[in-house]
């Protein structure tokens, strides 16, 4: 039986945490980052600047994840003012990879943020 909104509630409680967990498994590398840490290397990203040596081993690995499964085909999916124009997957906004909606939510945010910064000094 096909799960919906009438037959969710018809799950076992042990049921509806193995599907919550098998969801989240996908998402939980850019969903363990700190938003603050996300924006921040989004921005190092955006200005090509290298990241420092002071960083541990752990950050830098997943910042180089980030950069190598994101950031590398993000240009496919927004414009030039940081619009979302395409979407990973076929059909609509509920249809995507939550941890790439994470993703351009907030590449979108550091990207107008730059922008702005550099109309400023107009």
């Amino acid at each position: 039986m096909p799960i919906t909104t009438k037959t969710c509630g018809m799950l076992k409680h042990e049921t509806v945490e193995l599907l919550r967990q098998k969801l989240l498994e996908s998402v939980e590398p850019l969903l363990s980052i700190e938003g603050y840490k996300l924006k921040r290397w989004l921005n190092l990203m955006l200005s090509d600047i290298k990241m420092g040596n002071n960083v541990p081993e752990e950050d830098r690995q997943m910042y180089d994840f980030i950069k190598e499964n994101y950031f590398q085909f993000v240009l496919a999916y927004v414009d030039h003012k940081g619009n979302i124009i395409n979407l990973p997957e076929s059909g609509g906004i509920f249809d995507q990879p939550v941890d790439w909606i994470i993703f351009l939510i907030n590449f979108k945010t550091v990207f107008v943020e730059q922008l702005a910064n550099k109309n400023k000094g107009r």
